[in-house]
């Protein structure tokens, strides 16, 4: 629930909400991590890590710099090092 200003409610189409609405992503996660306008969602076991929000100065590791993203996208960048945890900072 909130602002959708820069996708990090993870849900296309929708520029707020006040209730919580399920973020649709391809495989369970264990693990989320909330900075104050991205999101990182992650599977410890298949080592997946998945993010959305604003990717303004490139902190969602995506190539589309520059570019919010409005539902997950896979960080394949990360599927490549032995990744265990993951967190954000402002």
């Amino acid at each position: 629930m909130g602002e959708n200003i820069d996708g990090q409610l993870g849900i296309p189409n929708v520029s707020s909400t006040e209730y919580p609405l399920k973020v649709q992503l391809p495989t369970t996660v264990n693990q989320i991590t909330c900075g104050r306008n991205h999101v990182y969602a992650f599977n410890t076991e298949l080592k997946q890590v998945y993010g959305w929000g604003s990717n303004m100065f490139g902190q969602l590791s995506l190539k589309n710099k520059g570019q919010d993203v409005f539902s997950p996208r896979q960080i394949t960048s990360l599927c490549e090092m032995d990744v265990f945890r993951v967190f954000i900072d402002f």
